[in-house]
């Protein structure tokens, strides 16, 4: 194994990362995973190209690899790291025409309607008829890239009844979903999450306390002016 890699991302932290994340873990690669804010851990190699490209998040640095869209990333680990832990993250060599097919051109699914998402799914339903993943019969980077979407989409009231009525696609979810890579990065978010509403509960309490803390001083000087009345 070599290096430690670096991923570069912002809260709330997006699919894109999490989509790397699963990636990584699927490998077994170890990461340092840094906050864009902190910039201070930031390479300047990282920080020239990320200036002169304008790219977002999620960013990734392997040596002297920087790379920043994350298909891309994921595109790079499985075939840098070939031979490592989960060998055929690319598909078999008959596979990987079907996996670019199943990567390319894709809209997130989040920004599509309830209908087209349907028609998606369909596919997706008979294709699975064949095989236990999208792109044969092992785990490739065709049912990876669906991870981060697909959670959120299947976890919700709105979108979950698309993946449950679609035998296929609902084991499909189970099996992909309940990874130990991906387990791994929705311990990730919980902990994003928690924190996010552990600063929201923070700031209410603040805004909450604000008011008082003025009334408190107003009644403060009117007592101080009410003595001074007395005294006179």
């Amino acid at each position: 194994m070599e290096g430690v890699v670096k991923v570069y991302y912002g809260k709330p932290m997006l699919p894109d990362v999490s989509r790397v994340l699963a990636c990584l873990y699927e490998k077994e690669i170890k990461f340092n995973l840094i906050d864009m804010h902190e910039g201070h851990q930031m390479s300047p190699g990282f920080l020239n190209l990320q200036a002169s490209t304008r790219a977002p998040v999620p960013g990734f640095e392997d040596s002297s690899t920087i790379l920043f869209e994350s298909r891309a990333i994921c595109r790079y680990v499985a075939e840098k790291y070939a031979k490592q832990n989960n060998k055929y993250l690319l598909g078999r060599d008959f596979a990987r025409a079907s996996i670019y097919r199943t990567m390319a051109g894709k809209k997130s699914l989040l920004e599509q309607n309830e209908k087209k998402l349907a028609k998606v799914l369909d596919v997706y339903e008979q294709r699975l008829g064949d095989s236990r993943f999208l792109a044969g019969n092992e785990f490739t980077l065709a049912d990876l890239f669906h991870l981060p979407n697909s959670h959120y989409l299947a976890n919700s009231e709105e979108w979950r009844h698309l993946f449950e009525s679609r035998k296929n696609v609902r084991r499909w979810w189970k099996k992909i979903s309940n990874r130990n890579s991906w387990r791994k990065v929705v311990e990730i978010l919980k902990q994003e999450d928690a924190l996010k509403k552990k600063q929201k509960e923070i700031k209410s309490l603040e805004n909450q306390q604000t008011p008082v803390i003025r009334l408190s001083h107003l009644h403060f000087a009117e007592i101080l002016h009410l003595i001074s009345l007395l005294q006179q």
